[in-house]
């Protein structure tokens, strides 16, 4: 049976009571967990597994039955990509967050048509999807940068891949490195200018066919993470 995981602040104890609205309602009224069944908190990377007391209205009981210890090992993926429409940019979000993403930078480049990104929503879905896929820590969600600020910033990265179609094949990474930058255009891809820019960077192609902005996230942070 799923036990359903929580990313949610509490002072560790053998028994917590938790008053935050949107956690009692997800226990109540959208999973509808009874007393006696379990769930796992996450904090400071352990898994606390706790049992159900009391489910009110006004809180929810809990009695620490394990404490674990448990981290993330993969390499940071630091993921630039240009800001694409709304539904295409929170199913980018989500994806890549389930495929381990360390740190989302939405970048404007030039053929970038869209400027903002509501916050409040992608870090939402950004914190279902790290609970959904047994993560131990929500990707963190960087204001937009122009795209020379992020290159500039990436030169802390031990690599960056820039995606381009004329870039190398079947890139592979020879060593483990700490932290890799994965640079996505939009859908119109990057101009001359900016790959221009970014020439010691690893350019990199994925596939021959052309993809969508939010395929090309995925695929590649699947890949190098």
């Amino acid at each position: 049976m799923k036990i359903h995981r929580f990313f949610i602040d509490f002072q560790e104890s053998s028994e917590i009571k938790i008053q935050d609205k949107e956690f009692i309602n997800q226990i109540k009224n959208v999973l509808k967990l009874k007393p006696s069944e379990r769930v796992v908190l996450i904090k400071n990377n352990f898994e606390f597994l706790f049992e159900i007391v009391i489910s009110s209205k006004e809180f929810i009981q809990l009695k620490l039955i394990s404490k674990e210890p448990k981290e993330e090992t993969s390499s940071k993926i630091i993921l630039y990509c240009s800001i694409i429409k709304k539904d295409n940019f929170e199913l980018l979000c989500q994806k890549v967050t389930e495929c381990g993403v360390f740190k989302i930078v939405p970048i404007i480049t030039e053929r970038t048509i869209k400027k903002d990104i509501n916050f409040q929503r992608i870090e939402k879905i950004l914190k279902e999807a790290s609970e959904q896929s047994g993560r131990m820590s929500i990707p963190i969600l960087s204001s937009p940068i122009s795209f020379e600020k992020a290159i500039k910033d990436a030169e802390e990265n031990d690599i960056n891949l820039f995606f381009d179609f004329n870039g190398k094949e079947d890139f592979q990474l020879k060593d483990k490195v700490s932290s890799v930058g994965l640079f996505i255009g939009p859908e119109g891809g990057f101009t001359e200018e900016e790959n221009t820019l970014a020439k010691g960077f690893v350019k990199v192609k994925l596939k021959n066919n052309v993809l969508r902005a939010e395929t090309a996230a995925i695929i590649a942070t699947y890949l190098y993470s």
